[in-house]
């Protein structure tokens, strides 16, 4: 969830995606910032569904293990829209996956948007950018643990 503000998270520290193995992002107050922590700290997991309030049920036809040895259901969309991509997780109940958890590089990917005007975070191998900007095209790496 990106908006720091939503269901009033503000000031909280945020989980919001992979870096590697055994480190996290979290994210706060800064729109478009987010710090690597080690995943055995807990954190404040907020999680939402782009364009509506429920997740859909989409079956994703690719899979892949993780580093981490997990078994995910994949969708490589390619460089899409930020809206689009976001649809296109809500309609499978997926979340961006850092690609590079994979030992796929596939270019900057989506990692969190954290609003229109304000730029989103994006994954960049093992490690982020971000794009500092509005509209949001980016690649679109989704996936759920079947």
């Amino acid at each position: 969830m990106g908006s720091p503000t939503i269901y009033a998270y503000a000031g909280y520290v945020r989980w919001v995606g992979e870096q590697s193995n055994t480190v996290g992002y979290v994210t706060t107050n800064i729109w478009n910032s987010v710090t690597p922590v080690a995943k055995t700290t807990a954190q404040y997991c907020v999680l939402g569904y782009a364009n509506g309030s429920t997740h859909g049920s989409t079956l994703f036809a690719g899979s892949a293990v993780s580093t981490n040895g997990k078994s995910y259901r994949v969708q490589d969309y390619g460089v899409i829209s930020e809206q689009t991509c976001y649809s296109n997780a809500r309609a499978a109940g997926a979340r961006p996956l850092n690609p590079a958890m994979f030992g796929l590089n596939l270019g900057v990917t989506h990692m969190v948007e954290n609003h229109s005007c304000h730029g989103s975070v994006e994954y960049s191998g093992a490690s982020y950018t971000s794009d500092g900007g509005a509209p949001h095209t980016y690649r679109c790496y989704l996936g759920y643990n079947p």
